[in-house]
């Protein structure tokens, strides 16, 4: 089984990568360590860590965007799931951004 198999068995991705050039970065998000997750994220607890490693890696394995590194990659995901409300941009991945950002819409 070649490594693009099991990547894509371990993101339940059944269609080939859109974009081949990202294989390589598919692999680097797969060997990020939880320090590093946790660093980018703010998120402390290993499950909650291993879910948004899944994501992500399932964001760029299945996107049609070529990135060239994984750092690349998570900046276009931290956009993708940033929401600008009035004149303020709030990341959905931080509880508090998120609960400020339906206080602005509410």
């Amino acid at each position: 089984m070649n490594v693009v198999s099991v990547l894509a068995k371990k993101y339940k991705v059944v269609a080939l990568i859109k974009n081949e050039s990202n294989e390589k970065v598919v692999k680097d998000i797969d060997a990020l360590s939880s320090g590093t997750m946790a660093t980018m994220s703010g998120i402390k607890n290993y499950q909650s860590l291993d879910r948004l490693q899944t994501a992500f890696g399932n964001f760029v394995y299945s996107s049609s965007s070529s990135f060239d590194t994984w750092a690349h990659a998570w900046k276009a995901w931290m956009d993708k799931l940033s929401v600008r409300v009035n004149s303020n941009t709030y990341n959905v991945l931080v509880a508090q951004d998120l609960e400020d950002a339906l206080e602005g819409i509410i």
